[in-house]
C-alpha cells in the first residue's frame, strides 16, 4: 500500500518505508549528556532483524581523537587483534587519507583524528549484518563525515568496512575514542531493517 499523505507534524511511527519492501524501524537512541568514554548498545539484537544500522548525529568529543567501533560478545568489547579492516577518504584539501590491514584491534572510518573544537560536530552510519548468526564473520561498513584535526576548517569524508573474523553471535556494538577522548553530546540511534 502506498502512502498517500504523510503529515509530519503529527510525528511518525512505525516502520518508514524503505527500498525492496523493508523499512527502518527506531529501537534506541543514546542522548549523550556528559562525557563519557563510550557509547555501548549491547542486548538489543534480536532475532526479528537480520540487519541494524547506527547513526550517530551531532558527536562532540572532548579532544582531538580517531573515532573506533568494535563488537561486543557476553557484554565485552572485544579489543582484540581479530579485525580486519580499511578505512578512507579526502579531506577537504584533498588530501587522501586511509587506515587498515590484518590483526587490527578495532574499525576506524579514515586514517586521522577528528577535530574537538566546539563548533564542530561528527556524524557516521555503521551496518551490522547478522549479529546473532553463527556461520559468517560479523561484518560492519558505513560512512562517517566530521571535521579533520589537520586544520581547524577542513571537512573529511571517509568510507569504511571491517571484519571481526568470529563466527560467534555478538551481543553488541560499542563506539569508542582513541587518546582517552570523551564523547560529550550528541546521540547515536539504532534501527533495525525490516523484512
Amino acid at each position: 500500500m502506498a502512502i498517500t499523505k504523510l503529515n509530519l507534524a503529527t510525528g511518525v511511527t512505525g516502520v518508514l518505508p524503505g527500498a525492496n519492501g523493508g523499512g527502518l524501524v527506531k529501537i534506541s537512541t543514546t542522548t549523550i549528556g556528559s562525557s563519557v568514554a563510550n557509547v555501548q548498545f549491547d542486548g538489543s539484537f534480536s532475532s526479528t532483524y537480520k540487519k541494524y544500522l547506527f547513526v550517530a548525529t551531532n558527536i562532540q568529543i572532548s579532544s582531538n581523537a580517531g573515532f573506533y567501533f568494535r563488537v561486543m560478545q557476553s557484554a565485552a568489547s572485544k579489543s582484540d587483534s581479530a579485525y580486519t579492516m580499511f578505512g578512507g577518504g579526502y579531506d577537504g584539501g584533498s588530501t587522501y587519507r586511509s587506515s587498515g590491514g590484518d590483526s587490527s584491534t578495532f574499525i576506524a572510518p579514515y586514517g586521522n583524528s577528528s577535530n574537538s573544537s566546539a563548533s564542530h560536530n561528527h556524524n557516521w552510519t555503521v551496518w551490522v549484518n547478522d549479529p546473532l548468526g553463527t556461520n559468517n564473520y560479523k561484518i560492519l561498513y558505513g560512512q562517517a563525515g566530521d571535521m579533520t584535526d589537520q586544520t581547524t576548517s577542513s571537512i573529511q569524508n571517509g568510507i569504511f568496512a571491517g571484519a571481526y573474523e568470529s563466527a560467534s553471535a555478538l551481543s553488541g556494538i560499542s563506539f569508542e575514542t582513541s587518546n582517552a577522548a570523551t564523547f560529550d553530546s550528541g546521540e547515536i540511534t539504532m534501527f533495525g531493517v525490516a523484512r
